[in-house]
């Protein structure tokens, strides 16, 4: 299967350029912080649940609401799909479909 044109896909290339919409700098740092400190917990067993979130997060209408309401999670949620976006960005394109 081809992944699916989408919204998280183009935002997904931008982070393998470097360029990281969906998070501030500072948010980055603690969220790695946070799992340096500690085990990521259950993150590969909400893998479905984070990209559910995120491609839901893609569809406000602006980059900044996505943003402020990825800013508005809890910090221990803000984390797993901060770690969980760079999980995909390190995969690469992969061929299989990113969730509608």
């Amino acid at each position: 299967m081809r992944i699916q044109q989408s919204r998280l896909q183009m935002i997904l290339e931008l982070g393998r350029q470097g360029v990281h919409l969906l998070f501030r700098p500072e948010q980055i740092k603690r969220a790695f912080v946070e799992s340096a400190q500690g085990p990521a917990g259950s993150e590969r067993e909400h893998q479905e649940q984070l990209l559910r979130g995120l491609n839901q997060v893609t569809l406000l209408p602006t980059t900044c609401e996505q943003v402020e309401f990825l800013e508005a999670l809890p910090d221990h949620v803000q984390g797993k799909v901060c770690r969980y976006y760079f999980q995909l960005i390190s995969e690469g394109p992969v061929d299989r479909p990113l969730l509608n």
